[in-house]
C-alpha cells in the first residue's frame, strides 16, 4: 500500500540482520501485475486470482485490480472506483469485492466482469462470511457489513474516540467479530458480537496488528500478529487465542513486518508473510517455525488456491508469486572420509560422502576445505596438497560437506566433516662413487643425491668398509659429498671398498650403497 512505501526501504534493511532457516517452500511461477500489489483473493471455482494494485490509476482516478489466470498466465485487470488495497471474493455467489484507498467498496460480478455497485464504505481489510451472507470490511473509523445477498449496506459500526481499525477476521460458529485496533499505546483485537455488533472486550496486545489476522473456524483459534511500537520490527509477535475463553493460548517472536496470515487447517499450517521479504510456515497447534523461505521482494498478503499453492502479492516487484507449498525434507549426510587416511605431501586427497533423502530427492554436494582451520579456494571433491598452500607435513586438513536437495541443506555436525593430519614423507636417496676401479693410491668420492617432498632440512651418514671391515664414519654432517683416502686406509689391489650412505629429515631416514674395487696403480 501507499502509505507504507515510506517503510519499506527502512524494512528491508533491517531484513538483513534476521536469521532464517532453510527453504522448506519455493517459488514456481511469478506473473506481472499493477504497481504495489497488496490484497489477493482466490475464486475457488475457476482459480482465478485477484490482485489489488494498490497504487495504480488511470488519468480518470480509476484503480485496477489485476485478474491472473494462473495456468494460461494471462493476466487482464478491472477498474475499481478508486486505488484498490485489498480483495475478496465470493465463488458461490460469484462476486469480487474491492476495498479502496478513497473509502469506496466496489461490488463486481464474475460472471460478467462488470462492476455492478459502489459503497462508501470500507478502504481496508476485509472479512466474508459467506455462510451467513455478510462482509465486514474495515475503514479505520468504522467497520461496514454489507449483505452480500443484495450488496446492500446493513450497518456500519462506528469504532470509539481514538481507536483506528485496520482489518476484520470472523467465526461464525462463536458469532465472534474480531477487529484489529492499531491505536499506538492501547494496540489490540476488539471483540464483537455479529448478532448485536455490541462490544464483548478488547484483547490487549503487545505489538500492534494491521493486516496479518486469521480465524480457524473448526477449532475456533485465532491468530493475530503485529510489530512492537515500542521496539520496533524486533519485536514482532505472533499470538493465539482461544475463541471460547479468549484467553491467549500461544506465541512466537515473528521479526519483521507481519503483513498477512493465511491458515490452511488441512495442513495444520500458518504462512505468514512479511514486507521484509521472508515467508514463514508455522506449525499451527505449536506455534513452532516449520521454515522459513527469504524472498527477493517485500511479501504483501497472501491466499491458498486449489492447486495446492500460495500466492502471494510481491509489492516491491509489482508480481504475483506462485509458491509451492508441499513441504520438503532436508537431506541428511550420513558420513564424510577423506582418503588417503593419512595423506603425504604432494598427495591429492579425495573425499567420499554417503547421504540421503527422505524424499528421494537428486542430491548435490558442495565442498568446503581447510588448512588448519583457514578456509581454503577449493570447493571440488578432491584437495591437490602439491598445491602451495594446500597442505603439508603436521597439517590439519578438514572438509565439510553439504548435500543438497534444491530446496533444504544438510544441518551441519560430526557426519558431515572429516579431519586428517598431513603425515611426514620420508626422504629419497642415491648414492654414487667417483671411480668404481682405483688404484691403492686414489681418493674416492661418494655423492649423496637426496630430495624430502617436506622440504625439511636433510643430515647424512656416511660409513666407508674395506672388505667389510669400518674404516671411516662421519655423521650428521649437511654434506652430500664424503671423501675416503685409500692410501691412508692402506688398501690393496683387489679389495672391494664400499660405501654406505644414510639421509634423515628428522623423522624418517632412507639408505643407499656404493662399492669400488681397488685396482692395480697404473691400470
Amino acid at each position: 500500500m501507499r502509505r507504507l512505501s515510506t517503510a519499506i526501504a527502512a524494512i528491508l534493511l533491517i531484513a538483513l540482520a534476521l536469521p532464517s532457516v532453510a527453504d522448506a517452500v519455493a517459488v514456481t511461477r511469478t506473473y506481472p501485475v499493477g504497481h504495489e500489489p497488496f490484497g489477493v483473493a482466490v475464486d475457488p471455482t475457476d482459480g482465478r486470482v485477484y490482485v489489488a494494485n494498490s497504487n495504480t490509476t488511470d488519468p480518470l482516478g480509476n484503480g485496477r485490480v489485476s485478474v491472473v489466470e494462473p495456468v494460461s498466465g494471462s493476466v487482464t485487470s478491472l477498474a475499481t472506483s478508486g486505488v484498490a488495497d485489498f480483495v475478496s471474493v465470493d465463488g458461490a455467489a460469484r462476486r469480487m469485492y474491492s476495498s479502496n484507498a478513497n473509502r469506496t467498496l466496489d461490488i463486481f460480478d464474475l460472471v460478467s466482469g462488470a462492476r455492478i455497485n459502489t459503497l462508501a464504505v470500507g478502504g481496508l481489510a476485509m472479512a466474508l462470511d459467506a455462510p451467513g451472507q455478510r462482509l465486514y470490511v474495515a475503514g479505520a473509523r468504522d467497520v461496514a457489513v454489507i449483505d452480500t445477498a443484495t450488496g446492500a449496506l446493513l450497518a456500519t459500526i462506528a469504532a470509539p474516540a481514538g481507536e483506528s481499525w485496520f482489518s476484520v477476521a470472523v467465526d461464525p460458529a462463536l458469532r465472534r467479530v474480531y477487529i484489529a485496533d492499531t491505536t499506538p499505546g492501547t494496540a489490540g483485537v476488539v471483540v464483537l458480537d455479529d448478532m448485536t455488533r455490541g462490544r464483548v472486550t478488547k484483547l490487549m496486545l503487545p505489538v500492534s496488528p494491521r493486516y496479518a489476522m486469521a480465524v480457524d473456524t473448526v477449532t475456533h483459534r485465532l491468530y493475530v500478529a503485529g510489530f512492537d511500537q515500542n521496539v520496533g520490527y524486533g519485536g514482532s509477535r505472533l499470538l493465539a487465542f482461544d475463541g471460547a475463553s479468549l484467553s491467549q493460548n500461544g506465541a512466537l517472536s515473528v521479526p519483521g513486518f507481519p503483513s498477512g496470515l493465511v491458515l490452511d487447517h488441512a495442513a495444520n499450517r500458518l504462512y505468514e508473510t512479511d514486507l521484509t521479504g521472508s515467508l514463514r510456515v508455522i506449525d499451527a497447534s505449536t506455534l513452532q517455525v516449520v521454515s522459513s523461505v527469504p524472498l527477493p521482494w517485500n511479501a504483501a498478503m497472501a491466499e491458498l488456491h486449489p492447486d495446492a499453492k500460495l500466492y502471494v502479492a510481491a509489492q516491491s516487484a509489482d508480481l504475483l508469486a506462485a509458491i509451492d507449498r508441499s513441504e520438503n525434507t532436508a537431506p541428511v549426510v550420513d558420513s564424510v572420509r577423506i582418503s588417503p587416511d593419512p595423506p603425504f605431501t604432494n598427495d591429492t586427497v579425495a573425499a567420499s560422502v554417503t547421504a540421503h533423502d527422505a524424499d528421494g530427492d537428486p542430491l548435490t554436494f558442495s565442498y568446503r576445505w581447510y588448512r588448519n582451520g583457514t578456509r581454503l579456494s577449493a570447493s571440488s571433491p578432491t584437495l591437490d596438497l602439491s598445491v602451495a598452500g594446500n597442505g603439508d607435513r603436521g597439517d590439519r586438513i578438514e572438509v565439510i560437506v553439504v548435500a543438497s536437495d534444491g530446496k533444504a541443506t544438510s544441518a551441519e555436525g560430526l557426519t558431515s566433516t572429516w579431519v586428517v593430519t598431513v603425515a611426514n614423507s620420508a626422504p629419497t636417496l642415491s648414492a654414487s662413487l667417483s671411480d668404481t676401479t682405483p688404484d691403492k693410491h686414489d681418493v674416492l668420492v661418494a655423492t649423496a643425491t637426496a630430495s624430502d617432498a617436506d622440504r625439511d632440512a636433510l643430515l647424512y651418514t656416511y660409513t666407508w668398509r674395506i672388505n667389510g671391515f669400518v674404516r671411516q664414519t662421519t655423521t650428521g654432517t649437511a654434506s652430500a659429498s664424503s671423501s675416503f683416502d685409500l692410501r691412508r686406509a692402506s688398501a690393496k689391489v683387489g679389495d672391494r671398498v664400499t660405501v654406505d650412505a644414510a639421509v634423515s629429515d628428522g623423522t624418517a631416514r632412507a639408505s643407499a650403497s656404493a662399492g669400488a674395487t681397488v685396482t692395480p696403480a697404473g691400470r
